[in-house]
């Protein structure tokens, strides 16, 4: 006969005279907590209890089986980081390095004092050679060895924007964020760039969302870990003070409507300022007296919102024809603005009130989740454009993907606001499809540098005595990180060399008559001062042999003049 699975439940009457008859029944006031009583009793108790076969004792049911949502759902996120991990290290050795690559790998070999010493002229703060400085250490400097380490931050991206999505919004936002980041052309390029552009929007969103927690919550641990991460995130990038003043923005809006701890936030505030000090002082005297204007970033003009707006959605692949590339980014642009849009606003219901009709009105909401992406978006990005207008440092490649997880924050906020299946579906397609066919433009059409083909070509050309020219002076690096023998190399400083000077230092390193000269240059950038005039003093010299062009980059091979009798 099988027993019913109901508890059964003596009678209130019957329970009270078991208890005026128990031996047991003392007061309440005199009955001792198990928890008080000493550990070893306690333990001594627990021992003496009868086991399963005697006590029916309930089965914690697992969480899927009660949940098969829930079971679906991390489904879902297993397979999206699968997806996310597979992009980002797949083809790692398919595009060459190029010099702000090579740069970073030949610094990161030196030592700690010597790559201080060298940033110092202005470039990028020391954390990520640092970093790779020890990873190179332990993998060496290999082109896979050193590009697995900025994916291995790409992919770590993923599940922090599932939690911090899952934590300001929803698990679905989190989980349609993660899919859009995982999928995304323009995260997956700069995970396989050695450069800091994977670690940067890393700490800054990390950074951010300690600050969110430690603002509604006040745990120490939290304002710690905030002033933790935004000094890392300083010492990345000199974007990171822009991702640190959107911090102070959140704080403020935050602070405008309810109760805040202004002394806690000021204090912190200060430690990470004293921190960051000693680097801000040699960016700002490395930015006094530097020229306005820098040939590669153009000036600051409204078109770079849009531009910013094609990287983050990966719109600007041209992959068929202009009819149909056009079908794909005005359909992919809508797609990306509607979701954008959706994520932003909320719609207050519309209807019949008071015998007048009302249409539905958007709004945002002044919820502190979404407050937050939004400071960190539109600071993020607007600072850098308006301090463009004086000297241009914005760049709507690159340099944004400071900004980029607060992108797809909010498209994802906006994708699980989509009630209907059928149009969330549609909508997934279409991003899919773009990202797919940008992944398809970045893996098969576009090339990132040439480095490893001249390299190539100088080997199977060049003897021991001929002597590699670079103008600029950066395409050099990369080349002999290539190039199986090493070669004499003269480099052309846009910092104060002249065309005579150069010309100098090559005949001093030309010490065989017959050696050759591999002159490498890039004609476009005119913007740097005399370096157009290595070319004609080249020719005037040597007598101009084979040349090769890659895109923008000439190769020239100059052999020596035949003597005159």
């Amino acid at each position: 006969m099988a027993l019913s699975r109901k508890r059964l439940r003596t009678p209130p009457s019957t329970r009270a005279g078991m208890l005026e008859k128990s031996p047991m029944s003392v007061p309440r006031k005199h009955v001792v907590a198990p928890a008080k009583l000493p550990r070893s009793v306690r333990k001594a108790t627990r021992a003496d209890k009868p086991g399963p076969a005697a006590l029916s004792t309930p089965v914690r049911t697992p969480i899927s089986a009660r949940n098969p949502a829930l079971k679906a759902h991390m489904i879902f996120l297993v397979l999206i980081l699968i997806l996310g991990a597979f992009l980002r290290f797949w083809g790692l050795t398919h595009h060459s390095i190029w010099w702000d690559e090579a740069g970073t790998i030949k610094l990161a070999k030196k030592s700690h004092t010597e790559i201080l010493e060298y940033l110092k002229i202005g470039d990028s703060p020391p954390l990520f050679s640092f970093l790779l400085h020890t990873w190179i250490k332990a993998f060496g400097s290999g082109e896979t060895a050193v590009r697995v380490f900025p994916a291995i931050f790409g992919f770590l991206l993923l599940p922090v924007l599932y939690w911090i999505g899952s934590a300001l919004f929803s698990r679905r936002a989190g989980l349609l964020a993660a899919l859009v980041a995982a999928a995304g052309e323009f995260h997956v390029r700069y995970s396989q760039e050695v450069r800091m552009y994977t670690l940067l929007p890393l700490l800054g969103v990390l950074s951010l969302y300690m600050l969110y927690k430690a603002v509604l919550e006040n745990t120490t641990r939290h304002w710690v870990a905030y002033a933790m991460l935004m000094t890392a995130t300083l010492y990345t990038h000199n974007y990171g003070t822009f991702i640190a003043a959107s911090g102070v923005v959140f704080f403020v809006a935050i602070a405008l409507k309810q109760k805040v701890r202004w002394k806690k936030f000021l204090i912190v505030q200060g430690l990470v300022g004293l921190a960051y000090l000693p680097w801000f002082l040699i960016v700002v005297g490395s930015q006094i007296g530097s020229p306005g204007i820098v040939g590669w970033i153009p000036r600051m003009r409204l078109s770079l919102v849009l531009r910013t707006f094609q990287s983050y959605s990966g719109l600007i692949a041209t992959v068929f024809r202009p009819a149909l590339n056009g079908l794909i980014v005005i359909a992919g642009g809508l797609v990306f603005f509607a979701c954008f849009l959706a994520g932003v606003f909320s719609l207050k219901k519309g209807g019949k009130k008071g015998g007048v009709w009302r249409l539905p009105v958007p709004y945002v909401s002044s919820q502190a989740g979404l407050v937050l992406v939004l400071c960190y978006l539109t600071v993020t990005l607007a600072l850098p454009m308006l301090i463009s207008i004086w000297k241009p440092i914005f760049l709507p490649y690159r340099y944004s993907i400071a900004a980029w997880p607060a992108f797809v924050l909010i498209v994802g906020l906006g994708l699980a606001k989509i009630k209907r299946p059928a149009v969330l579906a549609a909508a997934l397609a279409i991003i899919l499809a773009v990202s797919s066919v940008s992944l398809y433009w970045y893996h098969r059409v576009w090339v990132k540098a040439y480095d490893r083909d001249i390299a190539a070509f100088i080997d199977s050309k060049a003897g021991p005595n001929d002597v590699i020219v670079s103008a600029p002076n950066t395409l050099e690096t990369p080349i002999k990180y290539y190039l199986r023998a090493p070669l004499k190399s003269v480099g052309f400083n846009g910092r104060g060399d002249t065309g005579s000077e150069t010309l100098t230092r090559i005949m001093a390193q030309l010490t065989d008559p017959g050696a050759k000269v591999f002159f490498v240059n890039i004609p476009l950038m005119t913007w740097i001062p005399h370096m157009q005039e290595l070319g004609p003093l080249l020719d005037s010299h040597f007598s101009r042999g084979e040349q090769r062009k890659y895109e923008a980059v000439v190769l020239t091979i100059y052999l020596p003049k035949p003597a005159i009798k």
